[in-house]
């Protein structure tokens, strides 16, 4: 999910997708030992103001 209205309006949806299934693939990747690449935008994240 990457259109930020959406983002903004539909919060639940884009929890689940941006940071519930993340985590989870997250913790899968740890048991299969493999990467998780999850690229955001500056619009979500400036990597200035902090979370």
């Amino acid at each position: 999910m990457t259109q930020v209205d959406d983002c903004e309006n539909k919060k639940e949806a884009y929890d689940l997708l941006n940071v519930t299934v993340v985590r989870w693939l997250s913790e899968v990747s740890k048991e299969i030992n493999a990467h998780v690449i999850h690229i955001s935008t500056d619009f979500i994240f400036d990597g200035i103001k902090g979370f």
